[in-house]
């Protein structure tokens, strides 16, 4: 299954936490209704890391995570400029709020992954923030860390209650926790996690 078909399937009753991922600081976060009202999303991509990254034959940003910057920005429903990044670049151009958020890979380290867990159960928050009474909400990960992945999700639920696991509606990957865990050598994928939860009434 495409990326396009699984977000698709994924986010059209649910809140896209995708479309916050990355806000420039904890304290200065910004929320879906924040970008929106600003008329235009700015993502910031990492060139010259093909497939990823590229330019394509008029030297325009291209590959995967421009893909996925575009359908971000399609389910925002905004227009999107592309920011191309060089990898030093990515942390300062997200903190000084030169972007709204980033699609592009990070080379795992303690620090930074520690950091990464904290915005991850920030942008947890902000999403449910978003998810009206009955909507849903889906959390998605590259990662197959659980600290990442079903360890955020225990987490969330323990501090609401309320909220309710719901069904994943893919098949592909082995339940882990409160949602699927896809990997490489299982489903011939990248390695992720990808959880949804219901807001009660």
């Amino acid at each position: 299954m495409k990326l396009n078909q699984i977000l698709a399937q994924w986010t059209r009753p649910a809140a896209l936490l995708a479309a916050i991922a990355m806000t420039h600081t904890l304290a200065n976060a910004q929320t879906v209704s924040d970008i929106v009202k600003k008329g235009k999303v700015t993502i910031g991509v990492v060139s010259g890391a093909p497939p990823f990254g590229t330019t394509d034959a008029e030297g325009k940003p291209a590959g995967y995570d421009v893909d996925v910057a575009n359908l971000v920005a399609k389910y925002m429903a905004v227009p999107v400029e592309i920011v191309p990044l060089t990898s030093p670049s990515r942390i300062p151009a997200l903190e000084s709020g030169k972007v709204d958020f980033l699609v592009a890979t990070l080379a795992p380290t303690p620090e930074r992954l520690d950091r990464l867990v904290e915005l991850q159960r920030h942008l947890l928050e902000l999403g449910a923030e978003q998810v009206r009474p009955g909507g849903r909400l889906v959390y998605a990960v590259c990662s197959l860390l659980s600290r990442e992945g079903a360890g955020q999700i225990d987490r969330f639920l323990e501090h609401r209650s309320s909220w309710i696991r719901d069904e994943t509606p893919i098949s592909a990957g082995r339940l882990d926790g409160g949602g699927r865990l896809l990997t490489p050598g299982h489903d011939r994928t990248d390695g992720f996690f990808v959880a949804r939860m219901r807001r009660p009434c």
